[in-house]
């Protein structure tokens, strides 16, 4: 986690259809994150060979995260959806499914508790507002906490809380810790917008923005509610990521796939579950 600034955000073009209007202003200050509670103990590390993410068991063999995560970057293209455009979209390929290990809590630690078997989401291509994906574990973590999915879709001005394993800056140290901290839903797409800094990015329907930047390895972490349910996934933010924004993806927008993915995770038999 980052530490946080206050940021103001201005429209930087013609509202396209359905965009909620200006940026909001965040006006409250804020600390830097801090550490994360036992109540959030759903959140888990992602290691990806030699990168680094962040994900929500939403059963005890299955983790939601972004898709960026877990899939190649093959190159980049224009993207036009929902009357948004982005002139630069990641154009995703192969699954990362060898080498995906998961850590359940809130310090680091060398071994990890699961590996992954299968990845659910949506296939390859450009992701065009679609981030997100679950990952089948190889058991299930016996007594691991696990969240809800939201069933809202996020609201402007509403609070959540940013939990993740990010960098503590765009140049710093992996985080040792698990961090959390608090994000003001600032917009929600489709929306296109500009910072002050002129760092101008699209916010994709079924997305919405957070007052707050994102590091490196905060990617596919959640934006939770009051209630520990999760309302957003994180997708990205522009550099530095210290003094920029998040976009995330709305959870509540993709309830009927990830309800999916989990009824398979639920009812998938491993090897040792099975009758002799």
């Amino acid at each position: 986690m980052v530490a946080l600034l206050v940021l103001k955000f201005t429209c930087g073009c013609a509202a396209p259809p359905g965009a909620s209007g200006e940026w909001g202003d965040s006006s409250a200050k804020i600390a830097d994150g801090t550490l994360s509670t036992p109540e959030q103990d759903a959140v888990v590390r992602i290691d990806i060979g030699n990168s680094r993410c962040t994900g929500t068991l939403l059963a005890e063999n299955l983790v939601l995260t972004a898709k960026h995560c877990v899939r190649a970057q093959i190159g980049t293209t224009p993207c036009l959806r929902d009357g948004v455009t982005s002139d630069v979209e990641s154009v995703l390929g192969e699954l990362r499914t060898d080498g995906i290990s998961v850590f359940i809590g809130r310090t680091a630690k060398p071994l990890a508790d699961a590996l992954a078997i299968e990845v659910i989401d949506t296939g390859p291509g450009a992701l065009c507002g679609d981030d997100l994906a679950l990952v089948l574990l190889d058991h299930r973590i016996a007594g691991a906490k696990v969240a809800d999915v939201s069933s809202a879709r996020a609201e402007r001005r509403s609070s959540l809380t940013a939990v993740g394993w990010g960098r503590t800056g765009a140049s710093g140290p992996r985080s040792a810790y698990r961090l959390q901290r608090p994000i003001e839903v600032i917009a929600v797409g489709p929306f296109m917008g500009t910072t002050t800094s002129g760092v101008e990015l699209p916010v994709f329907d079924k997305e919405f923005a957070g007052s707050e930047g994102i590091c490196t390895g905060d990617s596919g972490g959640p934006l939770l509610n009051s209630v520990g349910k999760v309302v957003g996934i994180v997708s990205r933010g522009p550099e530095p990521c210290e003094t920029n924004h998040v976009i995330a993806i709305d959870a509540a927008a993709h309830r009927t796939f990830i309800a999916g993915a989990i009824a398979k995770a639920k009812a998938h038999v491993y090897e040792v579950e099975r009758e002799p």
